[in-house]
Parts: structure tokens; C-alpha cells; sequence
């Protein structure tokens, strides 16, 4: 098991409460039923196409069947949470070859990724029989120039699957996301956990922490951060109607962001901007007055360090969502 697959799987199990984690899950394909055929047919030659047109990328040498291409890998880090009412899937791919990472040709890289988030996503479609799932391509360092292709490749994958009526969520968690989004968290609950079967050794922390790079995610502080990614979002159009609807949600800011406040608030021209900003008489947004969408709003300047793990997710899927 490699360092990330051993981060991923804590990840999984503490972080995001799954009750059952697996690395390297393969499918038992001669002895199994493969369900949904039909639909792993279309979703291979839609995406074929596509990225072709887009990368000009030939994912499949030859003609192949969906049994064979899904047997040609397996889904790295796999974990199932499970409640009263749902079955929730996390399917999580890494790279075994990092020095390609640091090469000026990434095409290899990029295509070994894409097809391993395409062959997660359609062993979940075959095999577990849902249409929902957390699709997680993880890594510490990736270069500029993959990072970038791949957020175009993420955003594709989402509006292919969207189209074909299933609800999967292909995401990436790289760079200074990963180290706020699965390190740092898992770090500070296993040593509070003091549980040796589940800690890693001295030299698996150190590999970890030297190979996540600096990032100005994590040095910029709290506050800016968020105005900045924030302007950020509205200057690219990313904010919808629905969007800034679900932001102005005091469920939705606690239950995404960890907020104690909407993360939008609504302007009244007919009431003075000192008393708007108040709650309970503190000041808990800021003077700034945005425009989105024709409609003026204030930000929540109530941040912690606490969110920015949340709020790095939030936006990594905002900006990989079309």
C-alpha cells in the first residue's frame, strides 16, 4: 500500500465516516452480474469522442468491450458510507509513477488518470448498481500544466454522466488541496486517536508532509483568501441564481461550510449598511456591497480557519462543475 492510499483510506474512514474501506478493490467479473450494459456502452462512446475532440486523446486502441476495458484496473481506494437510507460511494484513484509528474509532457499522465476515473466510475455504474458517487482523483504534487488540463477533464466528466441521468461527482483533491483537504485533518485526528494500528510511521508522515508543496491557499490568511476566491468566482460567471440562493441558507452555510452564518445576506437599499452588517449586535459581514446576478449582497467575514478545508472543496467543485 502505498502513502497515499494508506492517507486516503483514513481520510475516508475518520473524515468522511466510511464504515467500510478497501484498497485495490477489484471486481469478481466472471462471477458477477454486470448491470446497466447498456448505459456503460453509451457512456464509453460518448467520452471516447469527447476526448478525442477536446485532447485528442484515443482512450480505447481498438474496439473494446465495456467487460474487458473494466477489467484492465481496479479502484485503488474504495469506501462505502452507509446510513438508514443510503448507500454513499467514494472511489478514489491515485498514480503509482510520480516521476511523471514532473516531466514537460503530461499527456501520459493525463490519459493513465482519465481512464482510471472513467474505470471507478464504471465499476460503481456495473457493480454496485447506483447512480450516485464520489468519484476522487488524489495526489500531493501535481504540475501546473496537468492540474490545468485535468480541471477541464473534471468538468467534462461531470457534464457527460450528468447527461446520461447519474448523479457523480468527479472532483480533484491535489496540491494545497490535498494538504487542507485530507492531510492536515487526518494527521491531527490520528495523533489525538494515539491508536498505533491506525497511525503512520514516523517516515510515512515525513515522505507525506515533503511532498505536499507550499501553496498560497494555505499561506494566505483566512479572510482574504475567501474575498479573493470569492471575486474570483463572480469575475469567471460561477455564481448562479441557485447557487447564490443555497449561499444565503443558513442550513446550507453550516451544513457545507461549517459557517454559524449565511455566507451571503441579502442588501436593503432602504436600511443603512451598518445595521445589515450586524447579528445580534457584532459585525459579522463585511462593509464591501456585492453585485451578483443584478442583485446587491454582503459576504460573512466569520471565518476560521476551521472552514478553509470546506470552503477549498466548495470551491474546487463550483470551479470543475459546469
Amino acid at each position: 500500500m502505498t502513502n497515499t492510499e494508506s492517507l486516503m483510506v483514513l481520510w475516508l474512514k475518520h473524515i468522511e465516516k466510511c464504515q467500510v474501506t478497501q484498497t485495490n478493490w477489484n471486481a469478481a467479473i466472471s462471477s458477477w452480474e454486470l448491470r446497466n450494459e447498456d448505459d456503460i456502452k453509451k457512456l464509453m462512446a460518448i467520452m471516447s469522442k469527447f476526448f478525442l475532440k477536446n485532447f485528442q486523446l484515443n482512450l480505447y486502441e481498438s474496439p473494446i468491450t465495456p467487460l474487458l476495458f473494466l477489467q484492465q484496473g481496479n479502484i485503488e481506494v474504495l469506501g462505502l458510507k452507509i446510513n438508514s437510507s443510503a448507500t454513499n460511494i467514494y472511489g478514489v484513484s491515485i498514480t503509482h509513477d510520480k516521476s511523471s509528474f514532473d516531466s514537460g509532457n503530461f499527456l501520459g499522465p493525463l490519459e493513465e488518470i482519465i481512464k482510471k476515473m472513467i474505470r471507478t466510475a464504471l465499476l460503481t455504474i456495473g457493480y454496485f448498481n447506483i447512480s450516485n458517487a464520489n468519484i476522487i482523483f488524489a495526489e500531493p504534487k501535481i504540475n501546473k500544466n496537468l492540474y490545468e488540463s485535468l480541471l477541464n477533464v473534471i468538468s467534462g466528466l461531470n457534464n457527460i454522466f450528468e447527461s446520461m441521468g447519474y448523479d457523480f461527482t468527479f472532483e480533484l483533491i491535489v496540491n494545497g488541496n490535498y494538504k487542507e483537504i485530507v492531510f492536515e485533518p487526518v494527521i491531527k485526528l490520528t495523533k489525538a486517536a494515539n491508536d498505533s494500528s491506525e497511525l503512520f510511521s514516523k517516515n510515512v508522515q515525513m515522505s507525506q508532509t515533503s511532498s505536499i508543496r507550499s501553496d498560497n491557499n494555505t499561506t494566505t490568511k483566512i479572510g482574504k483568501f475567501i474575498r479573493i476566491e470569492f471575486e474570483k468566482l463572480m469575475d469567471n460567471g460561477l455564481l448562479t441564481e441557485e447557487i447564490v440562493h443555497n449561499l444565503c441558507d443558513n442550513n446550507y452555510s453550516k451544513e457545507i461550510l461549517d459557517l454559524r452564518f449565511p455566507m451571503l445576506k441579502r442588501y436593503n437599499d432602504k436600511q443603512s449598511l451598518v445595521e445589515q452588517r450586524l447579528v445580534k449586535g457584532n459585525g459579522r459581514y463585511y462593509s464591501h456591497v456585492y453585485y451578483i446576478n443584478g442583485q446587491k449582497y454582503l459576504l460573512t467575514n466569520d471565518w476560521y480557519e476551521k472552514n478553509r478545508g470546506k470552503l477549498l472543496m466548495w470551491i474546487n467543485k463550483i470551479k470543475t462543475r459546469k
